[in-house]
């Protein structure tokens, strides 16, 4: 009896295991399918662009270098990843400078110590290239601005 558990175990993980690994000839197919709880994981496996493109507050310090701007200061709910596509929704549809105006009310309002640096808010899209960005050459390669606004405290 032992044994056969042992077998039994043995042949359920040998299965298991290859069910994990079944999809990852899709990599090298022309039309791969994924699925669901089976997947070859396309979005850490498919080749991306060097550059992309963000939609994102930018504040401008007394000194005039652009520091990024965490999205909570735009009102907007959400994590980080709808915060963004929110802020890019709102950008196309021509609402930036409200946006604008709302962060820069809520900037000077703030009591953060950084924050009291700022003197103006970007909302922009910016193009980079991400293997100089992760390089730490930040500047972006082309840069939209959509809404400028001052901080009145």
């Amino acid at each position: 009896m032992e044994t056969s558990g042992k077998t039994y175990a043995c042949l359920l993980s040998a299965a298991v295991l290859l069910a994990v690994i079944s999809p990852i000839g899709q990599n090298w197919k022309d039309r791969p399918r994924d699925g669901f709880p089976l997947s070859h994981y396309p979005m850490f496996s498919k080749q991306r662009a060097d550059e992309s493109s963000v939609t994102h507050l930018v504040g401008i310090d007394a000194d005039g270098r652009a520091r990024p701007l965490h999205a909570g200061l735009t009102g907007l709910s959400g994590g980080m990843n709808q915060s963004r596509k929110q802020i890019r929704r709102i950008a196309r549809a021509g609402k930036a400078p409200l946006l604008c105006r709302e962060a820069a009310a809520r900037v000077a309002e703030s009591s953060v110590t950084e924050q009291a640096r700022i003197r103006e808010i970007r909302v922009i899209t910016g193009s980079y290239r991400l293997s100089e960005y992760f390089r730490g050459q930040r500047q972006p390669v082309t840069e939209t601005v959509h809404a400028v606004c001052r901080i009145t405290r």
